[in-house]
């Protein structure tokens, strides 16, 4: 299992670079992308089950930034709907 937390950051840098890059920069997708990044430098030191967990509290600022299924990101769009699933499979599990 990847680690989650290095996931979430490299969806978000990426996320980010293709928004400035193509000129749909708004106040909401950074600021989705802001907290996604917040979120995952302040848990990148606790275990991957916690950084499981954590993916939930940030569940709809990435479903917010996602790519669409017919972009050239389906990779990256695929990577991030797995890891949702995990999380939200961790979120059921006692710990």
């Amino acid at each position: 299992m990847k680690n989650p937390c290095k996931l979430l950051l490299r969806f978000s840098k990426c996320r980010q670079a293709h928004f400035e890059h193509a000129g749909y920069k708004t106040a909401e997708r950074m600021s989705a992308i802001s907290k996604i990044q917040r979120v995952a430098i302040f848990f990148s030191k606790k275990s991957p089950e916690v950084q499981l967990r954590v993916v939930n509290q940030v569940r709809q600022e990435i479903l917010h930034i996602l790519p669409s299924e017919h972009s050239r990101f389906q990779k990256l769009r695929q990577n991030m709907l797995d890891l949702l699933d995990r999380a939200q499979q961790a979120k059921h599990e006692p710990i």
